[in-house]
C-alpha cells in the first residue's frame, strides 16, 4: 500500500468521526397483552407491520401494529425461548426444543423435536441458520431451510455462566459469551474455537467484572457488552458502606478481540440493541423507565425517552424503522426511530465531493452558493475569513476566485449558543481547458467515489477460470480513470476476501458513489447467494455456507455504512457451478432486493449462467466497462450493456438489474 493510498485511508477515517448519524425515539403505539405475564420474546415483521409477541406463561399473540388489532392469539403448555419473522415463514422454539414453522396465515408447516432442551437460542442475520446452547453444554446449529441439525460443538466445560450466543454478520462464527467475561468465537466449519478472550474493565486494581448484556451487529464488526465492574472503595470496607460499582458498554472487534471504545453509563446495562446504522447502540437498565439511545464514535447519550413503564426487552424491526419494548406485566411500546436533524453547511452550487481529495473544474471564477440547516440562530458566518451573511431564503452566495491547482474553501458558522460548525471544501483549477466541452459543470466536479474490485480466477479445488482476474483489471483502470479510489484484489482466500470486505464497509460511510465488483464464481443454495474465495474446498451445500462469503453479508455491510449514496453491486458471477453442492444449489444467482439507493446487476438473469468469454474479458465486463467510460445516466450504462451483450451473445445472455436510486446519477 503506497504512501498515497495510507493518508487517503487516514483522511476517510478521520472524517468519519464528524459524519455519525443521530437518531430519536418517537412514541408510536402502545398497547397491553391478554394476561399481564411477563414479556419474554418480541419480532417484528420483515415489513413492521406485525408484531409477534410470547409470554412467560407460553401465550402467543399476533398484533396489527398500525391498527393495533390482535389478529392471532395461542396458548402453549411450554414458554417460547425464540420467535421469529422471516420471508418464508414464522419460526418458533419452545424451552423444551420443540421446533414449530408457521406460514403467514399462521397454519403450522412443519414440526420437530430438536432432542435437547436449549437454554439460549439465536438465528443468523439471514434467519436461515438457528443457534441454540442446550442445557447439557452444547452449541449446535440447525438449518431452517432443510430442516435439519449440521453442527455440534462441545463447550460443556465453558456453558454454565452463558448469557448470550449470537453470530457474526456473515452468519459464519458465533460468538459465546458468559457473565464472567469469558468470550469464545466458534467456527462451525471445523467445530473449533478460534479465539478465547477474557473481558475485564481492568480500571480498579483487584476488582471483579460481571458482564449483565452481549449482543452483536448485522452490519458491522463488532460485539458489544454491557459490564458492571465491583470493587472495594478507596479505604477499604467500612461499616454501613457497599462495594462500590461502575457500569459500562464495551465494543471489541470479532477478529482481535481488542477493545475499540468504552462508554460510561450512569446504570446498569440489562439489554443492548446494535442499530440503527453502524454507530448506535440502544441499551436499558431493568430497574429505569427509559430507553437510552448511544453514539459509539462519540461515545455519548444522543437520546434519551421516558416509559410509562420499566422495561425489561427490546427488539428492533429489520429495517430499522420501529423499537418495540416489553415489560413484566405485559406492556408493549412501540417507537418509530428518527434520523435527527442536525447542524449543517450544505453547499447548494457548484457541486462539490464531500470527500478529501477536491474536485475539479477549469473555471477561473466559481459562484459558491449554500445554506445552513437546522441551525440554533446564526450568529456569525465567514467564509474565507470574510464575513458572509444569509438571504431572505436563509442562503449564503459569494463569488470566489480560484487560482490554478487546489484551492481550499472554509465555511465556518457560529451558532447563539458558541457551537461552531465548519466545512471545508476543495476545488482544482485545471489548467488545460475540458477535454469534452459538452458536458455540464455536474460533470466536470468529482464525487468522492470508493471501489472494492475482486476478480478469482485461480480456483485451488477446481479448474481456473480465464477471465476474473483480467476484467478486475479492466474494471480497475475504468474505474480509476473515472476517479474512484479502488481496492483491488485477485486470487484472493475466504479470510483475505472477508476481511476486505469488512474494510471496505468501514472506508465507504457517506461517500457519493461506492461500487462493489466481483468476478469470479458465484453459488446459489436455499435462495442465498455467496461468493466463492479461491481457497475454498466445497463438497456439499454446507460447505458453502460455511466457507464462502454470503453475498447478503456484503449488502448488509453495504446498505449499514452508506445509506445516503449510490451503491452499485456489480457481479459477473454467474459462471456454471463446478462445485458438488447437491440439489439445494440453483444454477447461477438468485434475485436479490435491492435497498433504497442502491443497484445489483448480474452478469445474466437470475437462475442462468453467463459466459467467461473467449477474448481477453467476460463479455458482460467487457461492455460494461465500455459504458462506464462514456458521459450517460447509470441506468442507461446498464441499458446500453444489457442490449449490447444479448446482441453479442445472440440473446443466450441476458444482463439483469435490480434498482431503487433515489436521483440521477452519472460516474463521469
Amino acid at each position: 500500500m503506497n504512501h498515497r493510498t495510507i493518508t487517503f485511508l487516514i483522511a476517510i477515517l478521520l472524517s468519519q468521526l464528524s459524519m455519525a448519524q443521530q437518531y430519536s425515539l418517537l412514541p408510536y403505539k402502545q398497547f397491553e397483552t391478554s394476561y399481564g405475564q411477563p414479556i419474554s420474546t418480541i419480532d417484528l415483521s420483515l415489513d413492521s407491520e406485525q408484531i409477534l409477541l410470547t409470554d412467560k406463561k407460553g401465550l402467543l399473540q399476533l398484533w396489527d401494529v398500525p391498527n393495533l388489532v390482535k389478529q392471532k392469539e395461542t396458548k402453549s403448555k411450554t414458554p417460547y425461548l425464540l420467535t421469529s419473522f422471516s420471508k418464508a415463514f414464522i419460526t418458533l422454539l419452545n424451552k423444551k426444543g420443540e421446533l414449530l414453522k408457521l406460514d403467514q396465515n399462521f397454519d403450522q408447516i412443519f414440526q420437530s423435536e430438536t432432542g435437547t432442551v436449549p437454554v439460549l437460542a439465536t438465528l443468523d442475520p439471514d434467519k436461515k441458520i438457528m443457534s441454540t446452547l442446550t442445557k447439557e453444554g452444547y452449541i449446535e446449529l440447525f438449518d431452517l431451510s432443510v430442516n435439519m441439525s449440521y453442527a455440534k460443538m462441545d463447550s460443556r466445560n465453558d456453558s454454565k455462566n452463558s448469557l448470550f450466543i449470537g453470530f457474526d454478520r456473515f452468519g459464519q462464527y458465533i460468538a459465546q459469551i458468559s457473565n464472567l467475561g469469558e468470550v469464545r468465537i466458534w467456527n462451525p466449519a471445523t467445530q473449533n474455537i478460534l479465539k478465547h478472550l477474557k473481558l475485564e474493565s481492568g480500571e480498579y486494581h483487584g476488582s471483579k467484572s460481571i458482564i449483565h448484556s452481549a449482543t452483536t451487529s448485522k452490519g458491522s464488526n463488532y460485539f458489544i457488552v454491557g459490564l458492571q465492574e465491583i470493587f472495594i472503595p478507596k479505604g477499604g470496607m467500612q461499616s454501613g458502606k457497599q462495594p462500590e460499582r461502575r457500569n459500562m458498554l464495551i465494543v471489541y472487534d470479532w477478529d482481535t478481540g481488542n477493545e475499540i471504545k468504552r462508554i460510561k453509563t450512569n446504570d446498569r446495562v440489562d439489554q443492548i440493541v446494535a442499530g440503527p446504522g453502524p454507530e448506535t447502540l440502544i441499551y436499558i437498565s431493568n430497574d429505569k423507565s427509559e430507553i437510552n439511545l448511544i453514539n459509539i464514535q462519540s461515545g455519548s447519550l444522543m437520546h434519551r425517552v421516558s416509559t410509562t413503564f420499566k422495561p425489561t426487552i427490546l427488539k428492533l424491526s429489520d429495517d430499522n424503522q420501529l423499537l418495540a419494548a416489553g415489560s413484566e406485566d405485559g406492556q408493549i411500546a412501540i417507537f418509530e426511530l428518527q434520523r435527527n436533524a442536525t447542524a449543517e453547511i450544505k453547499i447548494l452550487s457548484p457541486p462539490i465531493s464531500r470527500g478529501l481529495n477536491g474536485s475539479q473544474t477549469s473555471n477561473r471564477e466559481i459562484n459558491l452558493k449554500g445554506t445552513i440547516e437546522n441551525i440554533r440562530g446564526l450568529k456569525a458566518l465567514t467564509i474565507n475569513g470574510r464575513e458572509a451573511s444569509l438571504n431572505n431564503f436563509g442562503e449564503f452566495e459569494t463569488k470566489i476566485a480560484l487560482a490554478p491547482g487546489k484551492n481550499k474553501i472554509r465555511i465556518e458558522a457560529l451558532d447563539h449558543e458558541q457551537n461552531r460548525i465548519v466545512k471545508d471544501i476543495f476545488l482544482t483549477r485545471n489548467i488545460d481547458p475540458t477535454p469534452n466541452a459538452n458536458k455540464s459543470e455536474h460533470s466536470n466536479l468529482k464525487k468522492k467515489k470508493i471501489a472494492l474490485v475482486i476478480g478469482n480466477s485461480d480456483y485451488a479445488n477446481v479448474s481456473p477460470l480465464a477471465n476474473p482476474a483480467k476484467d478486475a483489471e479492466a474494471m480497475e483502470q475504468a474505474l480509476l480513470s473515472l476517479g474512484f479510489e479502488v481496492i483491488k484484489l485477485i486470487n484472493v482466500g475466504y479470510e483475505e476476501m472477508k476481511n476486505a470486505v469488512f474494510r471496505y464497509g468501514d472506508l465507504i460511510q457517506d461517500v457519493d458513489v461506492s461500487m462493489f465488483y466481483y468476478a469470479g464464481h458465484g453459488l446459489e443454495v436455499d435462495g442465498v447467494n455467496y461468493l466463492v474465495p479461491t481457497d475454498a474446498n466445497i463438497n456439499s451445500s454446507l460447505d458453502v455456507k460455511l466457507k464462502t462469503i454470503p453475498l447478503t453479508g456484503v449488502l448488509r455491510t453495504i446498505d449499514y455504512a452508506n445509506d445516503e449514496g449510490l451503491n452499485m453491486i456489480i457481479l459477473d458471477a454467474c459462471r456454471n457451478n463446478p462445485f458438488p453442492t447437491g440439489k439445494r444449489g440453483g444454477a447461477g444467482l438468485a434475485r436479490e432486493t435491492a435497498t433504497s439507493g442502491t443497484i445489483i446487476a448480474y452478469a445474466t438473469e437470475p437462475g442462468a449462467t453467463a459466459s467467461d468469454g473467449t477474448g481477453d474479458n467476460g463479455l458482460y465486463t467487457g461492455e460494461l466497462v465500455k459504458q462506464m467510460l462514456i458521459f450517460q445516466r447509470i441506468e442507461d450504462v446498464f441499458i446500453n450493456t444489457r442490449n449490447n451483450v444479448e446482441i453479442l451473445s445472440n440473446g443466450e445472455q441476458k444482463p439483469w438489474e435490480e434498482a431503487r436510486l433515489k436521483g440521477v446519477f452519472y460516474l463521469n
